[in-house]
């Protein structure tokens, strides 16, 4: 009896720990509960979800650089999706990168970032790009972060 509670104990907290990831997949077991919870599509989180995930679907690196731009430009909070987040530091332009930048930070503040290995992959080519004193200052935060995290 005992075996089979921490079996279903370790199903449950594996669930919950997928729930919470960034890998966007609901387990069945929260479908139904969630469905409850989801914004309405014309409601201004169902609009912003509905754009997220056009942005993330996008193929095409023009129509994604596209996208992102107006994204950024229209001033629109970022995900905590760790995959949004280092697909957009590929951006070309400093603005969208930076502001992605100032996010991660922030991410890692408030709960960790758990893909480091991609941020740290991109670090000397976002050096080589940038400009302005302020993105050598987030990408030195973030170096720092994940120097703490390890």
């Amino acid at each position: 009896m005992t075996k089979k509670k921490s079996n279903s104990s370790a199903s449950y907290k594996k669930d919950l720990d997928s729930l919470f990831s960034n890998d966007g997949q609901v387990p069945d077991r929260f479908k139904d509960l969630l469905g409850s919870v989801t914004p309405d599509e014309d409601s201004e989180e169902g609009i912003w979800r509905a754009w997220v995930n056009e942005i993330t679907a996008t193929k095409d690196f023009r129509e994604y650089v596209k996208a992102m731009t107006k994204f950024v430009k229209k001033k629109q909070a970022f995900p905590d999706t760790e995959d949004f987040l280092i697909r957009c530091l590929d951006h070309p332009s400093e603005k969208v990168y930076g502001a992605c930048l100032k996010h991660i930070v922030d991410l890692f503040k408030r709960r960790g970032f758990e893909r480091c290995s991609p941020i740290q992959n991109r670090m000397t080519t976002l050096r080589s790009l940038s400009e302005y004193p302020s993105t050598f200052e987030l990408l030195d935060q973030i170096e720092e972060l994940i120097k703490n995290k390890e």
